[in-house]
């Protein structure tokens, strides 16, 4: 594989228990994932995610400690995925106009098993929601020094 991998940032916003979900279509078939997406060059994680969210669900949120970092690697891409915790006091989402996004949903932990869900994320999804200890990473974001 002669690919370069992607950095994609997600935010995993919960309310009453539940996860917040967005669902692309491609190719006649919809899947849910975590909303976010990809990192422009020379754009923080932060900043990265905060536009996303603001693109593909028209609100602000604030961006808290990262949870877990996931890698997806197939024959033709790999994506590497962090994960934040993220919170809003806006909770009027309109999805975006970007064509491959379907819809949004909050979606409690045993829903999770009857959808699919890119990449496979249930597991952390799930120990988070359920309130169990999760080996959160450290999270620095430093100024570049010369």
């Amino acid at each position: 594989m002669n690919v370069n991998p992607r950095i994609r940032v997600a935010g995993l916003l919960s309310k009453s228990n539940q996860i917040l979900l967005i669902s692309h279509r491609k190719e006649n078939r919809e899947y849910w994932l975590l909303p976010g997406g990809g990192v422009e060059p020379g754009e923080s994680l932060r900043d990265a995610l905060i536009r996303e969210f603001y693109e593909e669900l028209g609100v602000s949120v604030a961006v808290h400690e990262l949870l877990f970092v996931s890698d997806v690697i197939g024959s033709s891409r790999q994506i590497v995925q962090l994960v934040f915790r993220v919170t809003t006091e806006d909770y009027r989402f309109q999805i975006g106009m970007d064509p491959i996004l379907g819809s949004f949903r909050f979606f409690d932990p045993k829903e999770l098993e009857s959808i699919v869900l890119y990449p496979d994320l249930r597991e952390p999804v799930q120990t988070y929601l359920e309130g169990k200890s999760v080996n959160l990473p450290a999270y620095y974001s430093l100024p570049w020094q010369d």
